[in-house]
C-alpha cells in the first residue's frame, strides 16, 4: 500500500483551522485500533503536544473498545447501520474531554476497522464541528486505506501465498 504522507499531513493541518465556524480542532490523529499513532496534527504548544497526543490516543482506543463492547451486547443502535453496509464513518464521543472518535470504513462491511480518527478541541469549540471534521476525514481516507489488510488476519495470509 502506498500512501502520500505529505498530502495527508497537509490535509490534517488544513482541518485544524476552524475558519468562519469559530475555533477548529486543536488535535487530529490517525491511529490504529491498537493505539499506534500514524499521523498527528496539533496546534498545541510543543511542550504539551506529545503528552496531549498520547492522552487522546489512549482515550480514543478506550472509547472505540467501549463502543465495540456495547455493540456486542446489542445496545448500540448504530450496529444496524454497520450491518446494513452503510458507507459512513461510525463514531462517538469520549467520556473524557472533547474527543470524537470514528472509524475509517472498510470496503467489506463485515470486517472490523483497522484505523481510527480522533479529533479533539477546547471546551468552547462547536462540538458539531468536531464531529463533522472527524467523519469527513474518515470518509475521505476510506478509499486510501481500502487496500490495506491486517497482516495478522487469516484472509490476508491467504492472499500472500
Amino acid at each position: 500500500m502506498s500512501v502520500n504522507m505529505p498530502h495527508l499531513h497537509s490535509l490534517f493541518a488544513s482541518l485544524l483551522d476552524g475558519g468562519q465556524d469559530g475555533p477548529g480542532p486543536h488535535t487530529i490523529l490517525l491511529l490504529s485500533i491498537t493505539g499506534a499513532v500514524v499521523i498527528s496534527a496539533s496546534t498545541m504548544p510543543a511542550q504539551t503536544r506529545q503528552r496531549t497526543v498520547i492522552t487522546i490516543a489512549a482515550v480514543a482506543v478506550e472509547t472505540w473498545n467501549s463502543m465495540l463492547e456495547l455493540q456486542e451486547l446489542d445496545k448500540d443502535p448504530k450496529k444496524d447501520s454497520i450491518e446494513n453496509g452503510e458507507d459512513k464513518a461510525i463514531g462517538g464521543w469520549a467520556t473524557f474531554g472533547n474527543v470524537f472518535v470514528c472509524s475509517i470504513p472498510r470496503p467489506d462491511k463485515t470486517e472490523q476497522p483497522l484505523f481510527l480518527i480522533a479529533v479533539s478541541g477546547a471546551e468552547e469549540i462547536d462540538l458539531d464541528l468536531l464531529e463533522e471534521r472527524a467523519k469527513m476525514l474518515a470518509e475521505h481516507l476510506s478509499p486510501i486505506f481500502a487496500g490495506y489488510t491486517d497482516p495478522a488476519s487469516p484472509t490476508s495470509a491467504k492472499h500472500r501465498r
